[in-house]
């Protein structure tokens, strides 16, 4: 369990629960919203990155649909990688494995868009599905076990 002073422990006392609904609640649902909005809301980067790759006149094929799979990967890969951090969270730490999970994930963003401005297809894909799909990965499992835990 992520380690949370008696202050906000809601097993505690009805004051300490009261707290937690008002502080933790809010920002764990801030986290996991602004994590996922880039993957839900990927259609409004999908055409302007479409537009630059292949022209301003590109229209849906499967040529173009490739920039759309990139989106689709890291949710698998995140899936993929929850059992490894299964077995390795307790060794690393919460804060560690959301620490270097962020970091991967704002590293494959950045990266992405870098890969985008040089006209490399594949190094977007390396980067949007792979690199910040481990991060994705490595910041929700710990959300998801320790929010139901809590």
């Amino acid at each position: 369990m992520l380690p949370l002073p008696n202050y906000f422990n809601p097993r505690i006392s009805r004051e300490s629960r009261d707290r937690y609904i008002k502080y933790i609640v809010p920002l764990w649902m801030l986290s996991s919203l602004a994590n996922a909005s880039t993957f839900y809301g990927f259609n409004v980067w999908v055409l302007p990155i479409t537009m630059h790759i292949y022209g301003d006149n590109a229209i849906y094929s499967m040529k173009t649909g490739q920039i759309l799979y990139a989106f689709s990967m890291p949710i698998m890969i995140s899936v993929l990688i929850m059992p490894i951090l299964a077995t390795e969270m307790k060794k690393m730490g919460t804060r560690q494995t959301t620490a270097i999970g962020l970091f991967l994930y704002l590293l494959g963003l950045i990266l992405g868009g870098v890969s985008i401005e040089n006209d490399c297809l594949w190094g977007f894909w390396l980067s949007i599905s792979l690199i910040s799909g481990i991060g994705n990965g490595m910041v929700y499992y710990p959300v998801a076990i320790y929010s139901v835990a809590w």
